[in-house]
């Protein structure tokens, strides 16, 4: 028989292992697995106001499990995203030049030339593809971060665009 502990923290800590024991999941794995079917019958746009996350990329998480159903592997390199500050930003003021500069400056950080090394590897070995939230490369940090490649491996960059009606 379990004794209960006194104190408030300690009740919730023991009643949460209890209950991981028994159950083996959690409630975030339900928030986590009805966003991804939302995810992948309605889009982005509507998990991101479903789940209420005021930055798109969060949201695109989601779109992870939706590849692994097709048999394609996804890695997520976080230090080749855009710098949060430098995001927010452009999406204020639309000025590029600036956005492309704190971009290519925070490439050359120590995470991000680590990413970069790691999506060299992978690209030697199989076709690969930067996934972003923006429509065109033109203006997205996936297309610096191609650049960025290039100096580390030479590589052919083909950029998908949306197709005009």
């Amino acid at each position: 028989m379990n004794c209960l502990p006194n104190d408030k923290r300690a009740v919730v800590n023991w009643a949460m292992r209890e209950h991981r024991a028994a159950c083996r999941w959690s409630p975030n794995q339900l928030r986590h697995t009805r966003a991804t079917q939302l995810r992948a019958k309605y889009g982005i746009e509507l998990t991101r106001t479903v789940l209420g996350h005021s930055d798109i990329a969060t949201s695109a998480i989601y779109a992870e499990r939706d590849l692994a159903v097709d048999s394609i592997a996804y890695t997520h390199l976080r230090p080749l995203g855009s710098p949060r500050d430098a995001r927010k930003r452009f999406q204020a003021d639309r000025d590029w030049s600036t956005f492309a500069t704190a971009v290519n400056e925070h490439l050359t950080t120590p995470a991000a030339v680590e990413a970069l090394e790691k999506l060299a590897e992978l690209v030697s070995v199989e076709p690969c593809c930067l996934l972003c939230t923006c429509p065109e490369p033109d203006r997205c940090h996936r297309s610096l971060v191609a650049d960025a490649l290039a100096e580390v491996k030479p590589v052919e960059v083909v950029h998908v665009r949306l197709l005009q009606e």
